[in-house]
């Protein structure tokens, strides 16, 4: 039987194949010593209880494509571990560098009393010659303080970084990530943290984030996600957390949550503040489930076969919400809505007319004028669309006397636009007069 070659091999065999490749280097406890030995059982560095210098001779150590294995135990730092893999042209550099532990007893703590990550790794140069890899996995690290600036892990400006059952805990920020090109977490799991994991813009966005499996619990902040682009969450928990469970703010969309559930979040379960309009940058929710979610003024979310909560909405934020539990995802309908009639011939601020998905298809619009008239007064009622990108469209219908009327087919004709959909509707009413006894309702049904 020929032994298949690595192209023939599935993306499971080969992640297996890699997993079990032997550690170039293990690092053990000894008592409460540290010790580094390389795979002939020769000792690197220690057996010392400085485990901070022990972890670093054996990084420095490392041969390129190597990996150091951690056994169980604890690994308490006296400095945080800082790696730059590659400090400048010319200097040796770190292209891959792989953590394995034994899984969650295999923790690594950080010093303390202190602002330093546990963990640093990143880059003060790169350039397309040199592609860095990072592989953390099986272990637990935390800073040991939560006091400001305490990370366990900070890694910037790495192109491709893989956490896989990771657990921090015990930081300010469990996961702290600038400048990738590729995050990948799979069964992270962020408890009792200030921030669970948070992104910044220092010195580019974070861009395709894979968050597949993984658990934000008991933070104050479950996610924040700070000026980055294209997080997909698949499945996984994010509840408990004392402030909100995912944050997002800054220059930041094309997030994507697929089955996730939220629960138990103090404030709200997301709160998208995103701080500007960006063009392309929507978000999707799909078969997600959450209490109470908050949308800012430039929010842009498409929802679609979730369980929602309560919603608080800004008035300019975009969201369309369709096959949602508890919202009306095919019709709306609203009766007898009061319409402030103004006076003087000059509107007063409109009553607004919405459907819980956020988009309105083919209304059909009443309008009733009651009360008394003076003799030559003239109601008008102005009927004014506005569409998802905040443009508008209007109609006015004019009375002397009391009465409805439906707005007839042609009404509707000038109201849609091709290409748009109405995510609102705004109606105005004023009188000629110098005071008014008019009164002026609006029903309206249709598709949403």
């Amino acid at each position: 039987m020929a032994i298949p070659r690595i192209t023939d091999l599935g993306i499971d065999e080969i992640k297996t194949i890699e997993r079990l490749r032997a550690p170039s280097i293990i690092i053990e406890k000894r008592g409460s010593a540290a010790v580094a030995v390389d795979s002939y059982g020769r000792i690197i560095a220690g057996p010392s209880t400085d485990h901070s210098s022990v972890i670093r001779a054996a990084i420095n150590a490392l041969p390129q494509g190597g990996k150091i294995f951690f056994r169980k135990g604890d690994y308490n730092l006296s400095t945080g571990i800082s790696v730059n893999l590659y400090p400048a042209p010319g200097e040796a550099n770190i292209k891959t560098l792989v953590l394995e532990g034994e899984g969650p007893w295999t923790r690594i703590i950080g010093p303390p009393n202190t602002t330093s990550p546990a963990l640093h790794i990143y880059r003060t140069h790169s350039d397309n010659k040199n592609y860095h890899r990072v592989v953390i996995r099986d272990m637990t690290i935390a800073a040991n303080s939560s006091r400001a600036g305490a990370r366990a892990i900070k890694i910037d400006n790495v192109p491709l970084v893989s956490l896989e059952n990771v657990i921090t805990h015990w930081s300010e920020v469990g996961i702290e990530l600038a400048s990738l090109t590729e995050f990948i977490a799979r069964n992270v799991y962020a408890v009792f943290n200030v921030t669970g994991i948070k992104t910044t813009a220092a010195p580019e966005s974070p861009t395709t984030m894979w968050f597949e499996g993984c658990t934000f619990r008991q933070n104050t902040v479950g996610v924040h996600l700070e000026d980055a682009l294209g997080a997909v969450f698949l499945g996984g928990v994010i509840e408990s957390n004392s402030d909100t469970g995912l944050k997002v703010t800054g220059v930041s969309g094309r997030h994507v949550l697929l089955g996730v559930w939220f629960e138990n979040n103090t404030n709200w379960d997301i709160d998208d503040q995103t701080g500007v309009s960006v063009y392309n940058h929507k978000n999707y929710m799909i078969g997600v489930k959450t209490e109470k979610v908050r949308f800012g003024a430039n929010a842009w979310w498409e929802i679609v076969g979730s369980q929602l909560g309560s919603i608080v909405k800004d008035t300019k934020a975009k969201v369309y919400i369709r096959r949602a539990e508890g919202y009306d995802s095919e019709t709306f309908k609203v009766t007898g809505a009061s319409v402030s009639v103004g006076t003087g011939n000059a509107y007063n601020p409109p009553t607004t007319i919405t459907s819980k998905s956020g988009v309105i298809a083919f209304p059909r619009v009443k309008i009733t004028w009651g009360g008394t008239f003076i003799s030559g007064e003239t109601v008008t009622v102005k009927v004014e669309a506005v569409y998802t990108d905040g443009s508008t469209a209007y109609i006015e219908k004019a009375a002397t006397s009391t009465g409805s009327l439906w707005l007839a087919d042609d009404d509707i004709l000038a109201l849609v636009a091709d290409g748009k959909d109405i995510a609102m509707l705004n109606i105005y009413a004023k009188s000629s007069a110098s005071s008014t006894a008019v009164t002026v309702t609006a029903d309206a049904y249709g598709k949403a």
